[in-house]
């Protein structure tokens, strides 16, 4: 199995489509069970919310400082982008009730 290190630098060097494969392949089924407990088992908001995080991820990625794990970045990206989709449907639920209220 390759480092991730290795997988991130040749991603990096090539941004070529087997190379995230490769490293999509290597983190995403850890992401997806954590994505899956964060929607309350929801498996097209788990397939969403991780599909939002490799994007997130992917432009961020050359700045990863290497200050944690791969995994421990990912995953926090990954709950953050979960707590602002929990905050938005917050903001349309008073939104409507606020609309509602008003006729």
């Amino acid at each position: 199995m390759l480092s991730d290190q290795k997988l991130v630098n040749d991603f990096l060097k090539t941004r070529s489509e087997s190379a995230f494969r490769k490293l999509y392949q290597d983190k995403t089924p850890h992401l997806y069970q954590m994505a899956l407990r964060l929607t309350s088992f929801n498996t097209f908001e788990a397939e969403e919310l991780v599909q939002q995080m490799w994007i997130l991820a992917v432009r961020k990625l050359d700045g990863f400082a290497w200050k944690s794990s791969l995994k421990t970045w990912l995953t926090g990206i990954l709950i953050n982008l979960n707590r602002d989709e929990i905050r938005k449907g917050v903001a349309k639920q008073k939104a409507a009730a606020a609309m509602e209220a008003a006729e």
